[in-house]
């Protein structure tokens, strides 16, 4: 309820929460690091893309691995999503 008005579900929040940490990671590294398969990650960072959220950018050493990018409309997400979840846990 609290990431609707954002177009967000746990699963993308999940994503963009450990991309405002560390961004730039690799597709399977966010997998892994959130305990999905390699088709839920990919759905989940296809959506993210559609809405414009993030960019898929080819690893500059290894053509084979797809870096995960913020956009400017992910980033400018963190402080009002977050605040929406710390009012949800304060609640």
């Amino acid at each position: 309820r609290r990431l609707a008005p954002f177009g967000l579900t746990p699963g993308q929040y999940a994503v963009l929460k450990v991309l405002w940490e560390v961004d730039g990671q690799s597709a399977g590294a966010l997998g892994a690091r959130l305990v999905l398969d390699s088709a839920t990650t990919t759905g989940l960072l296809d959506r993210l893309s559609r809405d414009g959220l993030v960019e898929r950018r080819p690893d500059p050493d290894d053509r084979r691995v797809q870096r995960i990018h913020l956009t400017r409309a992910g980033r400018a997400l963190e402080r009002p999503v977050d605040t929406a979840i710390d009012a949800m846990h304060a609640d």
